[in-house]
């Protein structure tokens, strides 16, 4: 489908088609490939509801072929580009491997841990989040905290991958609100398994 997009900065209009499987982050790597937004990281796609008064950010691996979907037929809603500046709130640096770190966009949803390219990190059954008591030089910053296995090490074909996760926070208060939130996602998931069991007991 071929889709508007207001630029908020120019104050104009830019088309482009979507495919259902195209990405915020893709539409918005179009729109700096044709120079249309700079190359800085602030840029975000909103979705605007104007019946409501509603807006929100578009998250980086959302389709927004789906997000147009979801509009009522004849309702004035819009997608505008604009820098945001508490984009890098749901970011993180994530440690791919060995002393190799990339900021990620992430998210808990069904139960599990992702960061943008939808690669799960953790599943809350079988991990739980630790802060880090040192950090290391090869560490982006000194706010790190870890998704740990429950499991033994032993269990894990690749541990080095997959027994343990680091994720390092801008500051200090972005850490903690990750921890809480991993804590709580963690809390809601087991109290949803256990609902789930005892209604397949009774």
């Amino acid at each position: 489908i071929t889709t508007q997009f207001f630029i908020e900065e120019s104050k104009e209009y830019k088309s482009i088609t979507l495919t259902p499987e195209m990405t915020a982050l893709e539409v918005m790597n179009i729109f700096r490939s044709n120079n249309t937004i700079s190359d800085a990281g602030a840029w975000t796609i909103f979705e605007v509801v104007e019946e409501y008064n509603l807006e929100r950010p578009l998250r980086d691996w959302e389709s927004v072929a789906w997000v147009i979907g979801t509009w009522e037929l004849g309702k004035k809603n819009s997608l505008v580009l604009r820098k945001y500046a508490h984009r890098n709130a749901l970011t993180l640096a994530v440690n791919i491997k060995k002393n190799k770190w990339q900021r990620r966009f992430v998210q808990i949803k069904d139960g599990s841990l992702y960061h943008s390219k939808d690669y799960k990190v953790f599943c809350f059954f079988i991990f739980d989040v630790y802060v880090c008591m040192k950090t290391f030089k090869t560490f982006p910053t000194n706010f790190v905290f870890a998704i740990k296995s429950q499991d033994k090490i032993t269990m894990f074909e690749n541990p080095e991958n997959d027994y343990m996760h680091y994720l390092c926070a801008d500051h200090l208060e972005k850490m903690n609100e990750w921890i809480i939130a991993v804590r709580m996602a963690k809390v809601s998931y087991n109290f949803f398994e256990k609902f789930i069991n005892y209604l397949i007991m009774t």
